[in-house]
């Protein structure tokens, strides 16, 4: 519904996806089968959010926050669930789809 959309978000329609959570990597924040709607024109991880990203050949959610200023800046990447491993990387090195603006969840 359009009009949901600009009630809602401050992005263009265009921009907008919805993407479907089906892995474990952000559990507890957000779950399989979870609705996500991603901002696909918003790819600066400033201030620190979750990201759809490219990585491994498919997209995963990630948690990215930016850590330095200039050339020296370097992405912090994280999942919630304690089972993945955090990593630092440069920031051309993540490919970002776009961050998560909205969720649901099925009770």
């Amino acid at each position: 519904n359009k009009e949901w959309l600009k009630k809602n978000f401050k992005s263009h329609a265009a921009d907008l996806r919805l993407f479907t959570v089906q892995a474990d990597q952000m559990v507890p924040t957000l779950c399989r089968g979870d609705l996500l709607v991603i901002d696909s024109n918003n790819k600066h991880p400033s201030p620190p959010g979750i990201f759809l990203v490219f990585e491994g050949g498919g997209l995963a959610l990630k948690r990215l926050e930016l850590v330095g200023q200039g050339e020296q800046a370097k992405l912090h990447v994280m999942c919630d669930n304690k089972s993945y491993s955090s990593y630092e990387s440069g920031l051309n090195d993540v490919d970002i789809a776009g961050r998560v603006v909205w969720f649901s969840r099925e009770i």
